[in-house]
Protein backbone atom coordinates (compact mmCIF):
# COMPACT_ATOMS: atom_id res chain seq x y z
CA UNK A 1 0.00 0.00 0.00
CA UNK A 2 1.56 3.30 -1.05
CA UNK A 3 2.01 6.03 1.51
CA UNK A 4 0.23 9.31 0.75
CA UNK A 5 1.62 12.55 2.16
CA UNK A 6 -0.82 15.43 2.45
CA UNK A 7 0.74 18.82 1.79
CA UNK A 8 -0.76 21.68 3.79
CA UNK A 9 -0.49 25.18 2.35
CA UNK A 10 0.69 27.10 5.39
CA UNK A 11 -0.92 30.51 5.95
CA UNK A 12 -2.63 30.18 2.59
CA UNK A 13 0.55 29.49 0.60
CA UNK A 14 2.94 32.44 0.44
CA UNK A 15 4.34 31.52 -2.98
CA UNK A 16 1.72 33.63 -4.73
CA UNK A 17 2.74 36.97 -3.18
CA UNK A 18 -0.51 37.74 -1.36
CA UNK A 19 -0.28 38.55 2.37
CA UNK A 20 -0.56 35.58 4.71
CA UNK A 21 -4.09 35.22 6.06
CA UNK A 22 -5.72 37.36 3.39
CA UNK A 23 -8.79 36.22 1.50
CA UNK A 24 -6.88 36.87 -1.73
CA UNK A 25 -4.30 34.30 -0.62
CA UNK A 26 -6.96 31.72 0.16
CA UNK A 27 -8.71 32.33 -3.16
CA UNK A 28 -5.42 31.77 -4.98
CA UNK A 29 -4.92 28.44 -3.23
CA UNK A 30 -8.47 27.37 -4.11
CA UNK A 31 -7.93 28.36 -7.73
CA UNK A 32 -4.86 26.09 -7.70
CA UNK A 33 -6.87 23.22 -6.20
CA UNK A 34 -5.16 23.08 -2.79
CA UNK A 35 -6.76 20.31 -0.72
CA UNK A 36 -5.44 21.48 2.65
CA UNK A 37 -5.07 25.09 3.77
CA UNK A 38 -3.93 26.40 7.17
CA UNK A 39 -4.98 29.82 8.43
CA UNK A 40 -4.34 31.42 11.84
CA UNK A 41 -7.17 32.89 13.91
CA UNK A 42 -7.15 35.29 16.87
CA UNK A 43 -10.21 36.54 18.82
CA UNK A 44 -11.35 40.16 18.81
CA UNK A 45 -12.72 41.97 21.84
CA UNK A 46 -16.28 41.63 20.51
CA UNK A 47 -16.17 37.87 19.92
CA UNK A 48 -15.19 37.70 16.25
CA UNK A 49 -12.14 35.85 14.86
CA UNK A 50 -9.53 37.71 12.80
CA UNK A 51 -7.21 35.86 10.41
CA UNK A 52 -4.09 36.98 12.25
CA UNK A 53 -1.13 35.18 13.83
CA UNK A 54 0.50 37.40 16.46
CA UNK A 55 -1.08 38.71 19.68
CA UNK A 56 -0.11 42.29 18.82
CA UNK A 57 -0.81 44.27 15.66
CA UNK A 58 2.60 45.86 15.19
CA UNK A 59 4.39 44.36 12.22
CA UNK A 60 1.45 42.40 10.84
CA UNK A 61 -1.14 45.14 10.22
CA UNK A 62 -1.32 48.94 10.11
CA UNK A 63 -2.36 49.28 13.74
CA UNK A 64 -1.10 49.17 17.30
CA UNK A 65 -1.90 47.24 20.44
CA UNK A 66 -3.27 43.78 21.09
CA UNK A 67 -5.58 42.07 18.62
CA UNK A 68 -7.99 41.07 21.40
CA UNK A 69 -8.28 44.70 22.54
CA UNK A 70 -9.84 45.78 19.21
CA UNK A 71 -13.28 45.28 17.74
CA UNK A 72 -13.75 43.62 14.38
CA UNK A 73 -14.85 46.96 12.93
CA UNK A 74 -11.61 48.58 14.05
CA UNK A 75 -9.48 45.79 12.61
CA UNK A 76 -11.41 45.82 9.33
CA UNK A 77 -10.11 49.33 8.71
CA UNK A 78 -6.49 48.18 8.89
CA UNK A 79 -4.29 46.76 6.13
CA UNK A 80 -2.06 43.70 6.24
CA UNK A 81 1.70 44.21 6.16
CA UNK A 82 4.15 42.15 4.10
CA UNK A 83 7.94 42.57 4.26
CA UNK A 84 7.45 45.64 6.45
CA UNK A 85 5.21 47.41 3.93
CA UNK A 86 1.42 47.96 4.03
CA UNK A 87 -0.53 46.16 1.32
CA UNK A 88 -3.94 46.80 -0.23
CA UNK A 89 -5.36 43.74 1.58
CA UNK A 90 -7.55 44.42 4.63
CA UNK A 91 -7.70 42.29 7.77
CA UNK A 92 -10.09 39.41 7.09
CA UNK A 93 -12.28 37.39 9.43
CA UNK A 94 -13.36 33.81 9.91
CA UNK A 95 -16.91 34.65 8.84
CA UNK A 96 -15.60 35.81 5.44
CA UNK A 97 -13.43 32.70 5.12
CA UNK A 98 -16.33 30.34 5.89
CA UNK A 99 -18.48 31.99 3.21
CA UNK A 100 -15.64 31.41 0.75
CA UNK A 101 -15.37 27.78 1.88
CA UNK A 102 -19.08 27.20 1.30
CA UNK A 103 -18.66 28.08 -2.38
CA UNK A 104 -15.52 26.00 -2.94
CA UNK A 105 -16.37 23.58 -5.77
CA UNK A 106 -14.33 20.64 -4.42
CA UNK A 107 -13.53 18.98 -1.05
CA UNK A 108 -11.14 21.16 0.94
CA UNK A 109 -9.95 20.79 4.52
CA UNK A 110 -9.44 24.07 6.33
CA UNK A 111 -7.10 24.00 9.32
CA UNK A 112 -7.80 26.86 11.72
CA UNK A 113 -4.77 27.33 13.96
CA UNK A 114 -6.21 28.92 17.08
CA UNK A 115 -3.78 31.25 18.83
CA UNK A 116 -4.32 31.11 22.58
CA UNK A 117 -2.56 34.38 23.38
CA UNK A 118 -5.05 35.08 26.19
CA UNK A 119 -7.75 33.21 28.14
CA UNK A 120 -10.53 31.98 25.86
CA UNK A 121 -13.83 31.92 27.80
CA UNK A 122 -16.43 29.23 27.13
CA UNK A 123 -18.95 31.54 25.34
CA UNK A 124 -16.23 32.58 22.87
CA UNK A 125 -15.37 28.96 22.08
CA UNK A 126 -19.04 28.05 21.81
CA UNK A 127 -19.44 30.84 19.27
CA UNK A 128 -16.47 29.49 17.31
CA UNK A 129 -17.96 26.00 17.18
CA UNK A 130 -21.35 27.39 16.19
CA UNK A 131 -19.76 29.32 13.31
CA UNK A 132 -18.01 26.16 12.09
CA UNK A 133 -21.03 23.85 12.41
CA UNK A 134 -22.22 24.19 8.78
CA UNK A 135 -18.80 22.98 7.57
CA UNK A 136 -18.06 20.65 10.45
CA UNK A 137 -16.71 17.82 8.29
CA UNK A 138 -14.24 20.10 6.47
CA UNK A 139 -12.72 22.08 9.35
CA UNK A 140 -9.99 21.12 11.80
CA UNK A 141 -9.07 23.40 14.70
CA UNK A 142 -5.49 23.10 15.93
CA UNK A 143 -3.68 24.76 18.83
CA UNK A 144 -0.80 24.47 21.28
CA UNK A 145 -3.41 24.95 24.02
CA UNK A 146 -4.46 21.40 24.90
CA UNK A 147 -6.88 22.73 27.52
CA UNK A 148 -8.71 24.70 24.82
CA UNK A 149 -8.84 21.65 22.54
CA UNK A 150 -10.35 19.51 25.30
CA UNK A 151 -12.98 22.17 25.92
CA UNK A 152 -13.79 22.31 22.20
CA UNK A 153 -14.12 18.51 22.18
CA UNK A 154 -16.67 18.73 25.00
CA UNK A 155 -18.64 21.41 23.15
CA UNK A 156 -18.72 19.41 19.89
CA UNK A 157 -17.35 15.83 20.01
CA UNK A 158 -17.47 15.59 16.18
CA UNK A 159 -15.17 18.59 15.67
CA UNK A 160 -11.82 17.58 14.12
CA UNK A 161 -8.87 18.80 16.19
CA UNK A 162 -5.09 19.11 16.01
CA UNK A 163 -2.53 19.41 18.81
CA UNK A 164 0.88 21.08 18.64
CA UNK A 165 3.13 20.21 21.64
CA UNK A 166 5.35 23.25 20.99
CA UNK A 167 4.44 24.92 24.30
CA UNK A 168 5.67 21.89 26.25
CA UNK A 169 8.57 20.38 24.32
CA UNK A 170 10.70 21.74 21.51
CA UNK A 171 14.12 21.30 19.97
CA UNK A 172 16.74 23.17 21.96
CA UNK A 173 18.87 26.07 20.80
CA UNK A 174 21.00 26.43 23.93
CA UNK A 175 19.28 29.62 25.09
CA UNK A 176 16.26 30.49 27.16
CA UNK A 177 13.36 32.08 25.29
CA UNK A 178 10.39 34.30 26.12
CA UNK A 179 7.55 31.86 25.42
CA UNK A 180 7.07 28.44 27.07
CA UNK A 181 8.93 26.19 27.39
CA UNK A 182 11.50 28.82 28.34
CA UNK A 183 14.25 26.72 29.92
CA UNK A 184 16.56 24.24 28.23
CA UNK A 185 16.45 20.96 30.13
CA UNK A 186 19.15 18.42 30.92
CA UNK A 187 18.68 16.65 27.58
CA UNK A 188 19.12 19.81 25.52
CA UNK A 189 15.46 20.28 24.66
CA UNK A 190 13.27 23.20 25.65
CA UNK A 191 11.30 21.51 28.41
CA UNK A 192 10.12 22.69 31.83
CA UNK A 193 8.76 19.33 32.97
CA UNK A 194 10.44 17.82 36.09
CA UNK A 195 11.67 14.90 33.95
CA UNK A 196 13.98 17.35 32.18
CA UNK A 197 15.63 18.57 35.39
CA UNK A 198 18.38 15.94 35.35
CA UNK A 199 19.68 13.11 33.21
CA UNK A 200 18.09 9.90 34.51
CA UNK A 201 18.19 7.70 31.38
CA UNK A 202 18.96 7.74 27.69
CA UNK A 203 17.61 10.54 25.48
CA UNK A 204 15.34 7.99 23.79
CA UNK A 205 13.88 6.93 27.15
CA UNK A 206 13.33 10.55 28.17
CA UNK A 207 11.61 11.40 24.87
CA UNK A 208 9.41 8.31 24.97
CA UNK A 209 8.23 9.19 28.48
CA UNK A 210 7.57 12.80 27.54
CA UNK A 211 5.64 11.62 24.47
CA UNK A 212 3.44 9.42 26.67
CA UNK A 213 2.68 12.35 28.98
CA UNK A 214 1.87 14.68 26.09
CA UNK A 215 -0.30 12.04 24.42
CA UNK A 216 -2.45 11.86 27.55
CA UNK A 217 -2.90 15.65 27.45
CA UNK A 218 -4.17 15.81 23.89
CA UNK A 219 -7.79 15.09 22.91
CA UNK A 220 -8.37 11.67 21.36
CA UNK A 221 -8.25 11.53 17.59
CA UNK A 222 -6.28 14.76 17.13
CA UNK A 223 -3.75 15.18 14.34
CA UNK A 224 -0.35 16.03 15.83
CA UNK A 225 1.40 19.10 14.42
CA UNK A 226 5.06 18.78 15.42
CA UNK A 227 7.93 21.03 14.36
CA UNK A 228 9.87 19.14 11.68
CA UNK A 229 13.21 19.91 13.33
CA UNK A 230 11.85 18.43 16.59
CA UNK A 231 10.86 15.21 14.82
CA UNK A 232 14.31 15.04 13.23
CA UNK A 233 16.18 15.64 16.49
CA UNK A 234 14.09 13.00 18.26
CA UNK A 235 14.95 10.48 15.52
CA UNK A 236 18.61 11.35 15.92
CA UNK A 237 18.26 10.65 19.66
CA UNK A 238 16.73 7.24 18.99
CA UNK A 239 13.04 8.04 19.43
CA UNK A 240 10.61 7.71 16.51
CA UNK A 241 7.74 10.01 17.48
CA UNK A 242 5.95 9.34 14.19
CA UNK A 243 5.76 5.58 14.80
CA UNK A 244 4.82 6.21 18.44
CA UNK A 245 1.76 8.19 17.32
CA UNK A 246 0.92 5.85 14.44
CA UNK A 247 0.75 3.00 16.96
CA UNK A 248 -1.95 5.06 18.69
CA UNK A 249 -3.85 5.72 15.45
CA UNK A 250 -2.80 9.38 15.28
CA UNK A 251 -1.62 11.24 12.18
CA UNK A 252 1.50 13.43 12.27
CA UNK A 253 2.09 16.73 10.47
CA UNK A 254 5.65 18.07 10.20
CA UNK A 255 5.81 21.87 10.08
CA UNK A 256 7.04 24.05 8.40
CA UNK A 257 9.27 22.88 5.54
CA UNK A 258 10.11 24.97 2.47
CA UNK A 259 12.30 24.35 -0.56
CA UNK A 260 13.95 27.75 0.03
CA UNK A 261 16.04 26.29 2.89
CA UNK A 262 18.70 23.67 2.15
CA UNK A 263 18.18 22.09 5.57
CA UNK A 264 14.51 21.55 4.73
CA UNK A 265 15.13 19.99 1.33
CA UNK A 266 17.43 17.45 2.98
CA UNK A 267 14.93 16.73 5.77
CA UNK A 268 11.83 16.30 3.58
CA UNK A 269 12.75 12.88 2.08
CA UNK A 270 13.90 11.68 5.51
CA UNK A 271 10.53 12.45 7.08
CA UNK A 272 8.77 10.96 4.07
CA UNK A 273 10.73 7.76 4.63
CA UNK A 274 9.71 7.89 8.30
CA UNK A 275 6.07 7.87 7.06
CA UNK A 276 5.00 11.32 8.22
CA UNK A 277 1.36 11.85 7.18
CA UNK A 278 1.36 15.58 6.43
CA UNK A 279 3.87 18.31 5.69
CA UNK A 280 2.99 21.95 6.22
CA UNK A 281 4.77 24.23 3.78
CA UNK A 282 4.84 27.77 2.45
CA UNK A 283 6.00 26.31 -0.88
CA UNK A 284 3.77 23.27 -1.24
CA UNK A 285 3.99 22.82 -5.07
CA UNK A 286 7.79 22.82 -4.92
CA UNK A 287 7.76 20.34 -2.02
CA UNK A 288 5.41 18.11 -4.00
CA UNK A 289 7.92 18.04 -6.86
CA UNK A 290 10.64 16.94 -4.44
CA UNK A 291 8.48 14.10 -3.14
CA UNK A 292 7.07 12.80 -6.41
CA UNK A 293 9.80 10.20 -6.88
CA UNK A 294 9.64 8.74 -3.37
CA UNK A 295 5.93 8.69 -2.52
CA UNK A 296 2.43 9.66 -3.48
CA UNK A 297 1.60 13.29 -2.67
CA UNK A 298 -1.76 14.94 -2.16
CA UNK A 299 -1.71 18.75 -2.32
Amino acid sequence: MEHIIKLVHHSANREHGFPSGSLAAVRNCIENKASYIEVDICPTVDGRWALLHNPTLEGQVTGKGRVDAHTAAELAGMKLITNGQPTAEPVSFLSDLLILMETTPYPLELQLDLKAHSPLPLPLLEGLVQACEPLLGRIRISSVADWVLRRLARIEPQLALGFDPLAYLDVGNGQERKSPPRRVGAYGYHDEHPLAETVWGTPAEYLATRAEILYDQAPAGAVWYIRAYMLDQALRNGFDWITFLHNRDAEVDAWTLDNTRSLDTALIPQLAQANVDRITSNTAPAIAALLQESCCVQL
